[in-house]
């Protein structure tokens, strides 16, 4: 590419970042089977909640959602654990 790439227009509907600073397994799982479903994502759906939550509920791990007119359909998690690394972990949004 030897040029921009002409910009696309943003999705209809109000979008914002929240970071969930606790967020709940049953929220975490839902979201993210919505997410992921289609990428065959399943490694936190079979997980036990002590996992989870050891994991998600981390201070050095930080869960964000993609929120679109008031519903939560992206899924954003940053994993801070590895010194001096930040691990993109999950990162999706719905198809809706």
């Amino acid at each position: 590419m030897t040029t921009r790439p002409t910009l696309q227009p943003d999705p209809p509907g109000a979008w914002t970042l929240r970071r969930v600073e606790s967020p709940g397994l049953d929220w975490f799982r839902d979201l993210y089977r919505r997410v992921g479903e289609e990428w065959l994502w399943f490694s936190r759906l079979q997980m036990k909640d002590s996992e989870l939550a050891a994991i998600i509920h981390s201070p050095l791990v930080e869960v964000h959602a993609l929120v679109q007119d008031g519903r939560d359909e992206g899924l954003l998690e940053l994993d801070f654990r590895a010194p001096g690394q930040c691990e993109l972990a999950f990162f999706g949004v719905t198809a809706n």
